[in-house]
């Protein structure tokens, strides 16, 4: 018992000191599920997605707004990784990363200036576009010594009946920004962050499944979100909108359970 209160204790403080590696000031985050009902294909959801960020980028108050599979922070499918130049030797298994699937300015709503090469554009994704960015993580696992910018990947998925995706050439080199949270494994807080592939939206088969839109704004994040679903509702007035609430209130329900667990062994 003693052992495993040092653990939790140990957690807390390791959780809490913990740099994501992202500005979450004035970020508001809220879940957009498209129904497949109603959008049916990729390029559907694309074009919703699409629209929901033109209309953001009309409202005053909102400095920067953008899509993702998942936020910082906020975990991320795990997907093999296959390199152009490199073998698959039979009975290896296959390294992994963690993917996420991103619209243009996420770096910019996150406030992550790119480290190396480019951002993905509206473009990428497109045939001849493949594209994708890599954080440094997986950059120094995979090409020690060299420069990654115009290396090929290609991501497949753990389960061989579904999707694949093509092979992208590496655009940009992003800084680490934290995909795992405290849960994700025994090792969990105090190892590496986790190596991370971006994909552009229009690049993935699966991609508006399941969204989170990044909204940035000028002053308090709260004051914007009438104005949000207010244009989500103009562009379709039956699709719900979830989780409603700002990347620092995300965090602190995070840790809620290492924080109850402190004040617990504090009395």
């Amino acid at each position: 018992m003693l052992a495993g209160a040092g653990f939790m204790i140990r957690s807390f403080l390791m959780f809490y000191r913990m740099d994501i590696g992202a500005d979450t000031s004035h970020l508001l985050m809220m879940e957009l599920p498209l129904p497949p009902g109603k959008y049916p294909t990729v390029e559907a959801r694309n074009r919703f997605l699409e629209q929901v960020n033109e209309r953001l980028g009309g409202i005053s108050s909102i400095e920067s707004a953008t899509t993702a599979s998942s936020v910082p922070f906020g975990g991320g499918p795990t997907r093999y990784i296959h390199l152009n130049d490199r073998p698959e030797p039979a009975g290896v298994p296959l390294p992994t990363v963690t993917m996420v699937t991103v619209g243009p300015r996420y770096w910019e709503t996150i406030r992550v200036p790119i480290a190396r090469g480019r951002a993905l554009t509206e473009a990428d994704g497109l045939p001849g576009h493949e594209a994708v960015v890599v954080n440094q993580r997986l950059a120094s696992m995979h090409f020690p010594g060299q420069d990654p910018i115009g290396k090929t990947i290609r991501l497949t998925e753990l389960a061989p009946s579904n999707p694949e995706t093509g092979w992208a050439t590496i655009v940009g080199i992003s800084p680490n920004v934290r995909q795992r949270g405290p849960f994700g494994d025994a090792a969990g807080l105090d190892r590496q962050p986790d190596p991370v592939a971006y994909l552009p939206v229009r690049g993935n088969p699966n991609s508006g499944r399941g969204t989170s839109l990044l909204i940035r704004t000028h002053g308090d994040p709260g004051k914007a979100t009438a104005l949000v679903r207010q244009e989500i509702r103009l562009l379709d007035p039956d699709l719900p909108v979830f989780g409603v609430r700002t990347v620092d209130e995300f965090l602190a329900n995070l840790r809620w359970p290492f924080r109850v667990f402190g004040m617990t062994f504090a009395e």
